[in-house]
């Protein structure tokens, strides 16, 4: 999973390419599981700094995600 989401973060930029499967997976899986702590810690916690780190999150998160899914698109033959 870790070599899944370092791959992820390391092709940001990249649109071209194929991402297999398991990869894209792997990735959603991990994002999700971020999501869900970051928003339990703000629930638990409400500091202030920790919305502020959530949104980062997202908003940082954002163009990796769509060249993501743009290179799985490619992978099933389909135009990203």
């Amino acid at each position: 999973m870790i070599e899944a989401y370092n791959k992820y973060l390391i092709n940001y930029i990249n649109f071209k390419d194929c991402s297999d499967k398991k990869d894209f997976w792997y990735v959603v899986l991990a994002n999700i599981l971020i999501r869900i702590i970051l928003s339990m810690l703000v629930l638990i916690t409400k500091v202030e700094q920790l919305y502020f780190l959530s949104y980062i999150f997202e908003i940082s998160m954002m163009i990796p995600s769509i060249s993501l899914t743009v290179r799985r698109l490619h992978d099933i033959n389909r135009p990203g």
